[in-house]
């Protein structure tokens, strides 16, 4: 049941004095024919054009709960437990309530001090070589091999602003291969 806004009550119940049908209405107030009944017969129940109260009944989820971050497995833990069932889209709004966001994980590079020697010392054989010396390189290229893992995106919720590295650090072996004459 969705809050009608105030200004679609009144406009509502001024096109009823006007004797307007309820079809005609909503037509004008841009809103379904169900609501402007609904709200006509409200007026006519209680004579104000105020919203009823609406329940106070407990969320199913609260903010303790929210720091389990996937929607769907938060939702089948929740109706593992409970009498009521939750659905994925209430989860969902409550995460996002809450400010979290879904966003793609910032792959993070497995720097081992042993890989960044590696590549200083490879920057160092080379940082001698004069302008002639790197004209005779024909082609360079450097080609990545996967180890473990995924070069798949991975999805995380985190708050907004706020960056966060993939759990799994994959190890990716770099081979440069070089062509020269």
């Amino acid at each position: 049941n969705a809050v009608v806004p105030t200004h679609v009550i009144e406009h509502c119940l001024a096109h009823t004095v006007l004797l307007l049908s309820m079809t005609h209405i909503a037509k004008k107030v841009k809103v379904s024919v169900s609501t402007v009944s609904f709200t006509i017969k409200r007026h006519s129940e209680s004579g104000v054009h105020s919203h009823r109260k609406t329940s106070d009944r407990p969320k199913e989820i609260t903010e303790s709960k929210d720091k389990r971050l996937t929607g769907q497995q938060l939702q089948v833990q929740l109706n593992s437990g409970h009498r009521k069932q939750v659905l994925v889209s209430t989860v969902k709004r409550r995460l996002q309530a809450t400010g979290l966001t879904g966003q793609i994980a910032a792959r993070k590079p497995l720097l081992r001090r042993q890989n960044k020697t590696k590549r200083l010392a490879s920057v160092m054989k080379r940082c001698h070589r004069t302008t002639e010396d790197w004209k005779k390189v024909l082609w360079t290229d450097e080609s990545k091999l996967e180890i473990f893992g995924s070069s798949l995106r991975i999805f995380i919720c985190c708050r907004v602003g706020e960056k966060m590295a993939a759990c799994l650090q994959s190890v990716i072996a770099s081979l440069p291969i070089w062509g020269c004459h």
